[in-house]
């Protein structure tokens, strides 16, 4: 039986329903969450035949919608707009949503269970390049300033004004977290992603053990969506990765969201800027903080999503040897290392 308030007409109607065809498998609603400050608003296509929606959301996942208030923190809405804004929730805790839509006949359709952490809005910066010598006309690292080689990069933005090299380097800023999403202390000993507290990503970082995350895994690009490809979906499974996906980006994607790495599903493929806000130019072979993202190999090529504009085969790189951008062939074998828009 529901457990949820419906307007009295559905109720009778979805009641028989319950009872007489549990509601389980409805082809599902897509469902999307943008989160703020104590709040999340909630978004989805409109039904051309549906009359309502029913927002259910609580503390823990929605495994049956129609036992909406049994679930921890459990709360029902009935409207009859696309768009909901939830307000009043605790910022920095995990809350799962779920949506059917009816009309005064039939449960239409209903959506998969997602989940989104409501957290103030914050407005982030830009890394710095790392580099803290000045250079003149023929010699490089040495000290600031240098008479005729005024306004260097070392001279000014994060790399002078923020350098706290307890949690980075040269104005960097991580911290390490857990397998669970937690986060670490600077000398913890294990962690399995960083969080970049200037940019606000946070990054996967790579293994040595052979699984699904190892660094010598090496993918081929593939996008089967057409908006976001550019032309080309690229190849699948044309890369090396022994036994633990089809070796290509999307698989691999999947394969890390199926996994819930460090507690989240939105892991994506990094956009070129993105990956070179990582980059360390202060260093070399490989050109990042290896005491916050171990196992990278020296000579990485690792793939953006970016789609080369004038050769749709072909999509942008970033070479983490010296920090330095490029281009390969979709059908090509690079690195990857995934990245989510942080919390």
């Amino acid at each position: 039986m529901f457990k949820h308030p419906v307007r009295a007409l559905s109720y009778a109607v979805l009641l028989f329903f319950s009872l007489s065809y549990p509601i389980t498998s409805v082809a599902a609603l897509a469902l999307k969450a943008t989160t703020g400050d104590q709040q999340v608003t909630l978004q989805w296509g409109r039904l051309t035949s549906a009359t309502n929606y029913g927002v259910c959301y609580a503390t823990e996942t929605i495994s049956d919608i129609n036992n909406c208030l049994n679930y921890a923190d459990g709360t029902w809405q009935d409207i009859t707009k696309t768009r909901l804004v939830i307000g009043k929730l605790t910022n920095g805790k995990k809350y799962y949503f779920r949506v059917l839509a009816e009309n005064s006949v039939d449960t239409l359709e209903i959506s998969a269970t997602i989940d989104a952490i409501p957290i103030p809005n914050k407005a982030y910066g830009l890394n710095d390049t790392g580099i803290t010598t000045c250079s003149d006309g023929a010699n490089n690292k040495l000290p600031c300033p240098v008479d005729g080689y005024p306004n260097q990069d070392a001279e000014s933005g994060r790399d002078i004004a923020k350098s706290n090299n307890s949690n980075g380097h040269a104005g960097f800023d991580f911290t390490k977290i857990s397998s669970t999403g937690a986060a670490l202390a600077a000398n913890a000993k294990t962690w399995n992603c960083v969080k970049d507290n200037v940019t606000g990503l946070m990054w996967e970082v790579k293994t040595d053990d052979n699984g699904l995350h190892d660094k010598n895994w090496r993918y081929s690009w593939y996008e089967p969506d057409n908006s976001k490809n550019g032309g080309n979906v690229g190849a699948q499974n044309g890369g090396s990765c022994g036994s633990t996906s089809a070796c290509d980006t999307d698989a691999y994607v999947k394969a890390v969201n199926a996994a819930g790495w460090c507690g989240y599903k939105d892991w994506r493929i990094p956009r070129q800027a993105e990956l070179h806000s990582i980059v360390d130019y202060s260093r070399y072979k490989p050109a990042i903080n290896t005491r916050y993202f171990p196992n990278t190999v020296k000579n990485a090529r690792f793939w953006s999503s970016s789609s080369l504009a004038y050769d749709s085969s072909s999509a942008w790189i970033v070479y983490f040897y010296d920090g330095g951008g490029g281009l390969d062939g979709k059908d090509y074998g690079d690195y990857v290392r995934l990245v989510r828009s942080g919390q």
